[in-house]
């Protein structure tokens, strides 16, 4: 079987690090990739074949997709992420549609646009899911509302939750991380995401400026368009020497290895990988009570919620940890049980390698 993994972006993260994945773990199909720019790290391609436009621009990125799919013939095409879905509808639109088509969806994000653009958006979708062979969800809440919003027909609507990878994960702390001025005695809370909106780092750090007297260090791994703001915001609540900006990095499973509690203040999620992440690590983990994470997260058994855009419930939260350390190593160590038992890398490509044998011995509608 040759399956032809279509990413949004050339950089990997959440659903592209999916797809590797998948590729890396289902050894006995034939994957290639194709990306709309070149690889930030090729090394993540070495063992499969990789395609990219040469040059910039949207007709030349779907001309170059036509070209890729008429040369390997892939027996499906699974796009990660909205943006890869929409390349593979254009192009099967304009050249025909051979191969199956499967739309791994990694958060309904448009449904949080402001109204015509939402309903822009929906009816796209709902219009052109109909090229789908299946369109998977990662994680419950998105699969309960792709059910409200009939994005596609029940029979083509699948729930595949996401997984990572245990084996390379070492749960004791790590020697010498570079982090700045973060001092041995100090508390480490750790956020790792894209500074943008939706990830309301900014609450966060309100809630750092509540815990003054804790002893605390937040690490910010992560960049995006809001980090000077959110810099600016550091500065203005004086907390230089208790708040690092990280930027991106690819020591993040170091980090977290000396990381003592991990947040993720967001406005909505489909499944937030980087709190799978911290559970591999056994870390307990607080984050906000929204779209994608109160379905992964079972307040006071796996982990802590609290209520949206609420910097002090937060801080409260982190002195809740912070004053039982016993409830912090339950957290964590409950989280790291889940994830072993249901969001495995293992689990992940076995159920994607059951639907890849359902779609092909499907007959096309």
């Amino acid at each position: 079987m040759k399956v032809l993994l279509v990413h949004g972006t050339n950089l990997v993260s959440g659903g592209e690090a999916v797809s590797l994945g998948i590729a890396k773990t289902l050894g006995k199909h034939n994957f290639v990739f194709f990306l709309p720019g070149k690889p930030g790290d090729e090394n993540l391609f070495l063992t499969f074949g990789v395609y990219y436009p040469y040059r910039r621009g949207l007709v030349r990125l779907i001309r170059r997709l036509i070209e890729v799919m008429r040369k390997e013939k892939p027996d499906i095409v699974h796009a990660q992420g909205l943006r890869a879905a929409a390349l593979v509808k254009v192009a099967y639109y304009l050249s025909g549609k051979k191969g199956k088509f499967i739309y791994t969806l990694h958060g309904i994000h448009f449904i949080r646009k402001q109204l015509p653009a939402r309903v822009a958006f929906l009816l796209f979708e709902k219009v052109t899911n109909k090229l789908v062979d299946a369109l998977v969800c990662v994680g419950r809440d998105d699969f309960e509302l792709a059910k409200t919003l009939h994005l596609v027909s029940s029979e083509k609507l699948f729930l595949i939750r996401n997984g990572i990878n245990l084996r390379d994960v070492k749960n004791t702390r790590s020697g010498h991380v570079e982090t700045g001025s973060c001092k041995e005695d100090q508390v480490v809370i750790t956020t790792v995401c894209r500074l943008h909106h939706q990830k309301d780092v900014g609450s966060l750090i309100e809630a750092v400026s509540m815990l003054r007297e804790n002893g605390v260090m937040l690490l910010i791994v992560g960049d995006g368009p809001e980090r000077s703001q959110l810099e600016m915001l550091s500065a203005s609540l004086c907390l230089d020497g208790r708040i690092n900006f990280l930027g991106n990095r690819s020591d993040v499973d170091q980090i977290l290895s000396i990381t003592d509690i991990f947040v993720l203040s967001t406005h909505w999620e489909g499944l937030p990988l980087v709190v799978l992440e911290a559970w591999a690590h056994k870390k307990p983990v607080i984050a906000s009570k929204v779209h994608g994470v109160k379905d992964l997260i079972n307040d006071g058994d796996n982990g802590l919620l609290f209520d949206e855009s609420a910097p002090r419930d937060l801080s409260e939260k982190i002195i809740s940890i912070l004053k039982n350390r016993d409830l912090g190593v339950r957290l964590g160590e409950n989280g790291y049980h889940l994830v072993k038992a249901q969001y495995a890398l293992e689990i992940m490509a076995k159920n994607y390698d059951a639907l890849y044998a359902k779609i092909l011995c499907s007959s096309d509608r």
